[in-house]
C-alpha cells in the first residue's frame, strides 16, 4: 500500500501550497469531451441494471451481484471524485489554478447528481423514496463531504496535491452518512443509543491500540506519521457516527413521548420487522419474531409471521429459503398466509424489505390462505 509513504512524503517536502492541478481525484477532462457525461450516465445506469435484475429475477442473481460490485466501485471511482471538487472549487475560487481547469466546475455540476444518486440508492425506499426524504438526505450527504475535505484542508492535509487524498476523505464521509442511513432507517431510539455506545467502545479500543503502539493520532499532519494520519480519519468517523447516531436515537426518543409516531418510523407494506407477537392459544404472552407488513391502517398492522419452524407440510405457509433472504432472514423460514393485527407499539426494529416475487405472489391473493386472525381480511395493494 503506497499511500503512506506518500503522505508522509508529501507532508515533509514542505510543498507549499497544494495544486489543484494534480489528480486529487478523476484524470483532468479538460473542455467537455465526452468523460463527464461517461461519468454521470454510469451513475445512474447502475441503479437501471439493478431494478431491472431485482425485478425480473426476484432475487439478487448474478446480474444484481455484478451491479451491486459496480456501484461500490463507483463510491471511488466515481462517487468519492466527484464529491471532492465543490471543496477544491471554494479553496482555489479567483486563483489563476482554477481559471486553468475547467474540468473543476464540470465535476462539481456533476457532484449534486452523484449525492442525489447515493440518496436514493442507500435509501429505506429504493426505488421509491419520498422526495422530502431524498433531498435532505442527498444534502447531507453533500455537506458532509464538503466540510469534511475544507476541514483536511485547514489542518493541513495534501488534499489537492496528492491523488487519492481527497478521495478518501470523501468516501469516508459518505460511508459515514450512508451507515447512519442503515440504522436509523431500522433501529428504534434505545437500539440507536446502544449501538452508538458500542462504536464509542471501538473508539476507546482504537486509541488505546494506537497508543500502546507509539501511534500519534490526533497530530498535526506536517509531523504525523502516515499511520498516525490515517488511524485519525478512521477515528474520526467513527466519532462522527457514533454522534449523529445517539442525537438522533435521544432526540427521537425524547421526542415521541407524549406524541405519536412519526410517519417516516411506521411500518410500511412490503417491510420485514421483529415485533411482538402474542401466541394464539394464549394472549398473555408472546413472542418476539419477523413478521411481513401486509397493510397499516391507524395504529394498527395487518402481519403475516414468519417461522423458522418446518411448515413444509402445511399449504398455507410459503417457503422463505435462506439463500434468497439471506438479509433479512437468519435462516430457512416459512411465511404464515394468516394475517394477524398488531398494534404499532410491538414493533421494534426493520430487517428489511421483502422480495419482490413473494410480495406479488402474496399481494396476487391467489395463495391459500387461512382466517385472518383478529382483522378482516386485508385487500392488499396491486
Amino acid at each position: 500500500m503506497q499511500l503512506l509513504p506518500l503522505i508522509q512524503q508529501a507532508l515533509s517536502d514542505d510543498a507549499g501550497r497544494l495544486h489543484l492541478a494534480t489528480a486529487a481525484g478523476p484524470p483532468a477532462p479538460g473542455a467537455l469531451n465526452g468523460l463527464t457525461v461517461l461519468v454521470v450516465g454510469f451513475c445512474f445506469l447502475v441503479p437501471m441494471v439493478w431494478i431491472y435484475a431485482v425485478r425480473q429475477r426476484g432475487s439478487r442473481g448474478a446480474l444484481a451481484r455484478l451491479a451491486t460490485a459496480l456501484a461500490v466501485l463507483s463510491l471511488w471511482f466515481v462517487g468519492a471524485s466527484a464529491l471532492v471538487y465543490p471543496a477544491g472549487v471554494l479553496t482555489y475560487l479567483g486563483t489563476a489554478e482554477l481559471e486553468s481547469h475547467p474540468e473543476a466546475w464540470q465535476w462539481t455540476a456533476v457532484s449534486p447528481l452523484v449525492a442525489l444518486f447515493y440518496a436514493w440508492w442507500f435509501g429505506r425506499d429504493f426505488p421509491r423514496p419520498r422526495v422530502s426524504s431524498l433531498l435532505t438526505r442527498a444534502g447531507l450527504l453533500y455537506g458532509a463531504c464538503l466540510i469534511a475535505v475544507l476541514l483536511a484542508v485547514h489542518a493541513g492535509l495534501p488534499v489537492f496535491s496528492m491523488g487519492g487524498v481527497g478521495n478518501l476523505l470523501a468516501l469516508t464521509a459518505t460511508l459515514v452518512c450512508i451507515v447512519t442511513w442503515q440504522l436509523i432507517d431500522r433501529l428504534r431510539p434505545a437500539q440507536l443509543l446502544v449501538r452508538a455506545g458500542w462504536v464509542l467502545a471501538v473508539c476507546v479500543a482504537v486509541v488505546w491500540l494506537a497508543l500502546a503502539n507509539d501511534v500519534q493520532i490526533m497530530a498535526d499532519p506536517r509531523t504525523a506519521t502516515g499511520v498516525g494520519l490515517l488511524v485519525t480519519v478512521g477515528l474520526l468517523a467513527l466519532l462522527a457516527l457514533a454522534g449523529s447516531v445517539a442525537c438522533i436515537g435521544a432526540w427521537r426518543l425524547i421526542n415521541r413521548h407524549g406524541r405519536p409516531l412519526r410517519r417516516e418510523a411506521l411500518p410500511r407494506p412490503g417491510e420485514v420487522w421483529n415485533a411482538e407477537v402474542p401466541f394464539e392459544d394464549d394472549g398473555s404472552e408472546s413472542k418476539d419474531r419477523p413478521v411481513l407488513v401486509v397493510r397499516v391502517s391507524g395504529d394498527h398492522a395487518a402481519v403475516m409471521k414468519i417461522t423458522s419452524q418446518d411448515k413444509s407440510r402445511f399449504d398455507s405457509y410459503l417457503h422463505l429459503p435462506h439463500a434468497r433472504w439471506r438479509k433479512v432472514l437468519t435462516k430457512d423460514s416459512w411465511l404464515d398466509l394468516a394475517t394477524t393485527d398488531l398494534p404499532l407499539r410491538n414493533f421494534r426494529s426493520l430487517r428489511g424489505r421483502c422480495r419482490p416475487d413473494v410480495w406479488r405472489a402474496v399481494t396476487k391473493g391467489d395463495l391459500p390462505r387461512r382466517k385472518p386472525r383478529g382483522i378482516a381480511e386485508p385487500e392488499l395493494p396491486h
